[in-house]
């Protein structure tokens, strides 16, 4: 659906002349202006006629706001897990938006926008309520605690938990004689950075089921972007000794 005000650049809350707005517009996306073309005329046209019209800009005005709705609900779900309930809501508000457009009653319209909201507002509501059940990702939690909700967790082809595999990949990193001592330490800082990330991915799950599907290319993550850090860092420096020489 065309967005008349972003697309003109109209305040909607500003008072304006449409007469004046109109023949401006038009002066600007005339077929003979150069930038202009006609289907940006007809665009013009077709809000004159929209905006003339205090009953059919009340029925736009709302349908606009159901579309605001709309890209609301859609960046909700986008950032967040549809639990059962929330595929209940979303299909409620689906159901609800169905060829909206095509209405021109405002009542009806109006009834539409309000159900939106609402549903809207239960979405947050429910996302809220379940984030209270889940650990805050802020707090600062100890290996130990990590631990012990991890003891049946473990990498595969191992028989060590994340956490601790990740302190035996440090001391690889410590051991590893192709670097100094300043690179091993820039990487072993990196792979603080990459379990940080991964502890903050585990505590934002509800449950262990979740954790154990990511365990895997979590691991696999540190270790391609460890190694690409590695070869980052020893091609800098031969750069650099080649620079010097």
């Amino acid at each position: 659906m065309e967005n008349y005000y972003q697309l003109f650049g109209i305040n909607r809350n500003d008072t304006y002349k449409l007469k004046e707005l109109y023949h401006e517009l038009m002066r600007k996306y005339h077929p003979d202006s150069p930038g202009g073309s006609d289907i940006m005329a007809a665009k013009v046209i077709d809000m004159y006629n929209i905006f003339s019209d205090s009953i059919k800009k009340k029925a736009y005005d709302l349908k606009i706001d159901i579309y605001e709705e709309k890209l609301k609900l859609m960046q909700i779900c986008k950032n967040n897990k549809l639990s059962p309930n929330l595929k209940k809501y979303y299909i409620a508000f689906k159901n609800t938006i169905t060829d909206f457009y095509k209405y021109s009653n405002v009542d009806i319209l109006q009834i539409k926008l309000d159900k939106c909201k609402y549903i809207n507002k239960l979405f947050i509501e429910e996302i809220n309520k379940s984030n209270k059940k889940q650990p805050d990702i802020n707090n600062n939690i100890s290996n130990n605690d990590l631990n012990n909700k991890l003891v049946n967790t473990v990498v595969p082809n191992t028989k060590i938990n994340p956490i601790n595999w990740y302190e035996q990949y440090k001391q690889e990193i410590k051991n590893d004689s192709s670097l100094t001592a300043e690179q091993s330490t820039e990487l072993i800082n990196y792979v603080d950075q990459l379990k940080s990330e991964f502890m903050r991915l585990f505590v934002s799950y509800a449950s262990i089921e979740h954790t154990k599907e990511d365990i895997n290319e979590a691991i696999n993550n540190t270790i391609k972007l460890v190694k690409m850090k590695k070869y980052q860092l020893l091609n800098i420096d031969k750069g650099d000794d080649k620079k010097t020489k």
